[in-house]
């Protein structure tokens, strides 16, 4: 795999994982399948030769299964990419290019023939069920699944822990006042991500179901925020090796796969940049900055210091 191919990789791509896991239901032979989404997730994982990033889970399972180096996001931008996920239907035949809810009811309405992933199994007589975010956040069609959909709160995406406190409950935080980075020392289960993982993880195990079962679950980390437990900072110690090992965007690339992004201004605001405007092709290709490509606009001092990009990089580990 070449890494430097898959860097490129717009970071609006979701991680599909899919499983066919090993517990038959009673009832009928054919297997459970677990569906595993995750927000933001470019291919550096262990599995995909990156060395720095410590991934053991996903290098297991991909140890014992197949590994695609060939397969792109759909478009780069969530609720498209998701929608084309879960329908089977490329982007341009869906036809939504944001993630405006009016745009999806609009193709709800011309194309209430379209089937989804999971509407599909569970006319096929599978149990369905569905944890955190498959679809792009309001987006899930309630009757696609077996029981209620376990989502998370309201705007769960912009959940970070009290400041003053962070042995309390969560919060949701505004958009643009969102803090870019926390790593509280606090359990797992703090988070809705460990416990929608526990709530998972309790349900496999279960396997009594008298149907197979479909189980999809749906992280948005490491999307912005970077709120993980401290645990999972500690294990890592950054230095100029986790850098980009090259900055210049591929040949004829389009400008929207490097700045497509348009809901970080504040977020980038709150580590002392300034984002006054979109960049032009120039600009864009000049611009060195790392996850920050995909803010929207560039710093007014130029590009963004070794010591600000480290920073930034170590908050996706």
């Amino acid at each position: 795999m070449n890494l430097l191919r898959s860097r490129i990789v717009s970071p609006s791509a979701v991680l599909l994982i899919l499983l066919l896991v090993v517990c038959h239901s009673v009832a009928d032979d054919r297997p459970d399948v677990v569906l595993i989404m995750v927000d933001d997730l470019r291919p550096m994982l262990g599995c995909y030769g990156d060395r720095n990033i410590k991934t053991p889970c996903i290098d297991s399972l991909a140890s014992r299964g197949v590994v695609f180096d060939r397969a792109y996001c759909q478009y780069a931008k969530c609720g498209t990419s998701r929608l084309s996920l879960m329908s089977g239907l490329r982007p341009d035949a869906i036809g939504v290019f944001s993630n405006d809810d009016r745009d999806v009811k609009a193709f709800r309405r011309r194309r209430s023939d379209a089937y989804s992933m999971a509407r599909w199994l569970k006319d096929a007589g599978y149990h369905t069920q569905s944890w955190g975010k498959i679809y792009h956040d309001g987006w899930d069609i309630a009757t696609d699944w077996s029981v209620p959909s376990t989502p998370g709160r309201d705007r769960e995406m912009w959940e970070v822990v009290d400041a003053t406190d962070p042995s309390k409950p969560t919060i949701i935080a505004e958009r643009l006042a969102c803090p870019v980075i926390q790593s509280p020392d606090v359990p797992d289960h703090h988070l809705f991500a460990g416990r929608m993982t526990e709530q998972v993880v309790a349900t496999i195990r279960r396997g009594t179901a008298p149907n197979p079962r479909f189980l999809a679950i749906g992280f948005r980390r490491p999307h912005l925020p970077f709120v993980a437990p401290k645990r999972f900072f500690d294990r890592y110690s950054v230095d100029d090796s986790w850098l980009p090992m090259s900055s210049p965007p591929p040949a004829n690339s389009p400008v929207m796969a490097w700045f497509n992004s348009d809901g970080y201004v504040g977020s980038a605001q709150r580590i002392g940049l300034t984002m006054p405007r979109r960049p032009n092709r120039q600009e864009a290709i000049a611009w060195n900055g790392y996850e920050m490509r995909s803010y929207l606009g560039v710093p007014k001092q130029g590009e963004i210091p070794r010591e600000l990009q480290l920073q930034l990089r170590n908050a996706y580990a």
